[in-house]
């Protein structure tokens, strides 16, 4: 099982490999409540920030995730997602890095994706439209020059 937010709307994906038959992905509808992704890379720790605690203020909660490479036995995306419900923004974002480091970000806006570096500030991360990196034709040929 994989779970990562595999369309970028905000909530997690499902990826589920079966022995035997069709693997299958549960892929959430979206939903009109806010959201927070936040991908974040360590420079004194560990490069895939494993272990990197995160936490959201949002009007006066606190939201707690923990940066890991697993969910049971396999493998998942390391981005984090907050749901945020009916809240137009998180009033800051505290992250304790595995290094010890604690740093303290102010209010995003929801539905943001954001790149954490270690020691660095926040940046919004801007996505492309997924239909502008489709090829419109793919074609298989010979390989060349062949090698035998």
């Amino acid at each position: 099982m994989l779970v990562g937010d595999i369309d970028n709307d905000g909530d997690p994906d499902v990826y589920v490999i079966n022995e035997g038959t069709h693997n299958r992905l549960y892929a959430n509808g979206g939903s009109p409540h806010g959201w927070l992704r936040v991908t974040a890379r360590g420079v004194i720790s560990n490069p895939d920030a494993i272990g990197a605690r995160l936490t959201a203020w949002v009007g006066g909660r606190s939201y707690l995730r923990e940066v890991n490479g697993t969910a049971g036995m396999s493998y998942s995306s390391r981005v984090t997602l907050f749901g945020l419900g009916e809240a137009p923004r998180v009033d800051s974002l505290v992250v304790r890095w595995p290094s010890g480091a604690i740093e303290t970000h102010g209010s995003v806006a929801a539905n943001t994706a954001l790149h954490l570096v270690e020691g660095g500030a926040l940046t919004a991360v801007v996505e492309r439209s997924v239909g502008a990196s489709v090829p419109l034709q793919m074609v298989l040929s010979d390989a060349y020059p062949n090698p035998l």
